[in-house]
């Protein structure tokens, strides 16, 4: 019986007919189950074919799947929370967010936020966390508010983050009207890591923990 799958097995290439993983399987299991007379050693080799056969469908697919190339994330969210202005205390629930928190891409890609208003990125090199972000007030600027619709000169004092130290990419300024859709710049996510992902206005992120990570892989 062995001999006769092997030669049926070999005249099937030799006419160049397709043949498919599971067929060759099936024929060598065949030829292989037939050398035993056990019943009991049929069955366990059965098993064992059968979970090979599993392994060979289904490893491909897991070590093929990649992580995506580009990401989209909400920079701030202005339907949550309290308007702003004049009040502003309920927003640190969800206005004042990165959505989702995490994002995964693959090594090169690249990230676009639809940030509201008013909000600045700042992304860091992987192994950067929060407490790293220096907040003394060597480390902060003053934020020069648009005039109108506020009175000119008007100034916000010690207000933005400028930490150098680890900083990969810096948004745009805060902008006070209407979403704007930021796409990070070639080259921000060439190595991979946990990269640390920033609202520059203070109490966003000291306060509010406006912050979130983008996971290159």
């Amino acid at each position: 019986m062995v001999y006769e799958r092997k030669d049926e097995l070999r005249a099937i290439k030799l006419n160049s007919q397709p043949v498919s993983t599971l067929f060759i399987l099936n024929f060598w299991c065949g030829s292989f189950l037939t050398a035993y007379h056990s019943p009991k050693e049929n069955i366990m080799r059965k098993f064992v074919i059968l979970v090979f056969v599993l392994v060979l469908l289904v490893v491909p697919f897991t070590v093929s799947a990649a992580p995506p190339t580009h990401a989209h994330v909400h920079f701030g969210d202005e339907n949550a929370g309290s308007p702003f202005p004049p009040d502003h205390d309920r927003s640190f629930h969800a206005t004042d967010k990165m959505v989702p928190r995490t994002v995964v891409i693959s090594q090169g890609g690249s990230v676009t936020f639809n940030t509201t208003p008013p909000h600045q990125i700042a992304i860091y090199k992987p192994g950067t966390l929060p407490e790293d972000i220096n907040l003394h007030p060597d480390f902060l600027e003053d934020l020069v508010l648009p005039s109108p619709p506020f009175p000119p000169n008007t100034i916000i004092p010690d207000i933005l983050i400028d930490d150098p130290v680890g900083r990969v990419v810096l948004g745009p300024d805060p902008n006070f009207f209407g979403h704007v859709e930021w796409t990070t710049p070639a080259g921000t996510f060439d190595e991979p890591g946990r990269y640390l992902v920033i609202c520059t206005i203070l109490p966003h992120f000291a306060e509010a923990d406006m912050y979130g990570w983008v996971i290159v892989k």
